[in-house]
């Protein structure tokens, strides 16, 4: 279990501090978040978590910002476009992490928008059936 517990850890720290870092367009301090609290554990094979975790919290911050039944037909546009803006800050990430990101975020509610808006992100399109579909970021 300790594995588990620090792969946790620093999942919740890449919510909570890289992905405010991220949702900030400080993408610099969002990624050596990750490299420090990886360097501190000693286990470099825990960054993937702490990717995944800045994705779920800018999901979460959505979820916080956008209720659906808040979304008609005057705003549908403009709610598309910033939706899109939030998913392309998981692009920010170190190279080979960007897709931990978007598995974090689409473990948001931030799927169902996705789905119901009919959002369109051509990488989205060719990842999303390799996802745990029943991964799920609490906030």
């Amino acid at each position: 279990n300790k594995s588990n517990c620090y792969g946790f850890l620093v999942f919740r720290i890449g919510i909570n501090e890289g992905a405010t870092r991220f949702l900030s367009h400080d993408f610099e301090e969002g990624k050596k978040v990750c490299d420090d609290v990886v360097a501190l554990s000693g286990r470099t094979d825990l960054k993937e978590h702490c990717y995944k975790g800045i994705g779920g919290g800018i999901g979460l911050f959505v979820d916080s910002e956008y209720a659906l039944t808040e979304i008609n037909e005057e705003n549908l546009f403009s709610v598309k476009k910033q939706l899109l803006e939030y998913l392309k800050l998981c692009e920010k990430s170190e190279g080979r992490y960007v897709d931990s990101c978007f598995a974090g975020l689409f473990g948001t509610k931030f799927a169902k928008f996705y789905d119901l808006l009919k959002i369109y992100y051509e990488r989205i399109e060719q990842l999303s059936p390799s996802w745990d579909n029943d991964f799920e970021v609490v906030g």
